[in-house]
């Protein structure tokens, strides 16, 4: 979980994305609510799992990881969960 540091952080330097959609990156002038849901969901996983659905070691590794990859599904993740 992200420590009171960890927040003040991603509030006050134009964020870690480690739960923005790639949208939210500066140079993009074309964002829309799909980004909200993006975020809103990135954000239930790590309230569900514990871990964030992406991360890196980097903002841009993070940034990139959210380009590319898939979080690891819920069902692995939650005990008891089942998918639909």
């Amino acid at each position: 979980m992200a420590s009171r540091a960890d927040v003040r952080a991603e509030v006050n330097g134009h964020g870690m994305p480690r739960s923005g959609s790639s949208q939210r990156h500066p140079s993009c002038r074309n964002v829309d609510a799909r980004s909200d849901i993006f975020s809103f969901g990135a954000l239930l996983y790590e309230m569900l799992t514990g871990r964030r659905a992406f991360s890196g070691d980097s903002k841009m590794s993070t940034l990139a990881a959210i380009i590319n990859l898939e979080p690891e599904q819920l069902e692995k993740q939650v005990q008891g969960f089942r998918g639909s």
